[in-house]
C-alpha cells in the first residue's frame, strides 16, 4: 500500500511540473499569473488546519482545569476553621492549661513579702454561685501548667478507652447561658494570706471552642491564662490528639 502512495505521489508530482512549465511559458505573456499550489499542498492543507484548530482548543481546555484545580487546591490549603463561640446549654469541658502571674502583686508588693518567694497558685471554677472545681495547687511558680488527664495516656490507649472520662479529664463540665455565670478566681494561696489575683466572670462571648489565650486587664495579678473549651462529645481520640498539642 506504501509503494502504491509512493507511486501515486510522484505520477501526481510529474503531471504537476508539466503543467508548472506550461504556465511559465504563459507568463512571459501574462503580467499578473496566477499563483500556484501543488495539489498535495491543498490536500494537506485542510485538514492540517483543523487538526491544528482542534490542538489549540483542547490546549486551552486542559490549560484552563488545570488552573481550576490549582486554585481549588490553593483555596482549601489557604482555608481556616471556623471559630465559634460556645453552643448556649451544651456541655463543655473548662479546662485550664496555664496561669502566669505577673512578677508582683496589684499593688506593686511582693507576693510573699517574707521570704521573697513566687506565688502558690490556687486556681477555682464557680458555675451557678457554687464552686465546682480546684485544680491541684502549685506552689513557688509565676508559670503554672496542668495536665489534661488525670491518668496516664498510655493507660488510656490500652484499655481501649474502658476508662471514665469524666473522672480521667482535669476539668469540670460546664454549660453557657445568660442566667448561668461562670467565674474563675485565682490566688496566690499562702497558709497566712489568700491574695487575690484574678477574679474574672466569664461570658459566653469571652471564648470559643478550642484553644483560648487570655490577656487580663494590667490591674489583675495574672499575666495570661490558656483556657481550652472542648465539648463534651468529643472523642478520646481528639482528647489526646489536644494533649499532644499542648504547645
Amino acid at each position: 500500500m506504501i509503494n502504491d502512495v509512493t507511486d501515486d505521489f510522484f505520477s501526481r508530482s510529474a503531471s504537476e511540473s508539466g503543467k508548472m512549465s506550461q504556465n511559465e511559458s504563459d507568463t512571459s505573456s501574462d503580467p499578473s499569473p496566477t499563483p500556484v499550489t501543488t495539489p498535495w499542498v491543498r490536500r494537506f492543507y485542510g485538514p492540517g488546519l483543523a487538526v491544528l484548530v482542534v490542538g489549540i482548543v483542547i490546549g486551552t481546555v486542559a490549560g484552563g482545569w488545570w488552573l481550576q484545580k490549582t486554585n481549588i487546591a490553593d483555596d482549601s490549603a489557604t482555608t481556616r476553621p471556623v471559630i465559634s463561640v460556645p453552643i448556649s446549654d451544651q456541655d463543655y469541658y473548662f479546662f485550664v492549661r496555664l496561669v502566669e502571674f505577673n512578677p508582683t502583686r496589684p499593688n506593686g508588693k511582693p507576693w510573699d513579702s517574707v521570704d521573697g518567694s513566687a506565688p502558690d497558685a490556687k486556681v477555682t471554677l464557680y458555675w451557678t454561685n457554687n464552686r465546682i472545681f480546684n485544680w491541684a495547687s502549685r506552689s513557688d511558680q509565676l508559670i503554672n501548667t496542668w495536665d489534661l488527664f488525670r491518668v496516664d495516656i498510655k493507660e488510656l490507649i490500652t484499655s481501649g478507652g474502658q476508662i471514665d472520662l469524666s473522672s480521667a479529664i482535669n476539668a469540670p463540665l460546664v454549660r453557657f447561658s445568660d442566667n448561668d455565670p461562670i467565674r474563675l478566681e485565682i490566688r496566690d494561696d499562702d497558709p497566712a494570706l489568700s491574695d487575690l489575683a484574678l477574679n474574672w466572670e466569664i461570658r459566653r462571648s469571652d471564648l470559643h471552642e478550642g484553644k483560648n489565650l487570655i490577656i487580663p486587664p494590667g490591674t489583675s495579678g495574672i499575666r495570661r491564662l490558656e483556657i481550652d473549651l472542648i465539648p463534651r462529645q468529643t472523642p478520646l481520640s481528639r482528647l489526646i490528639e489536644l494533649e499532644s498539642q499542648r504547645n
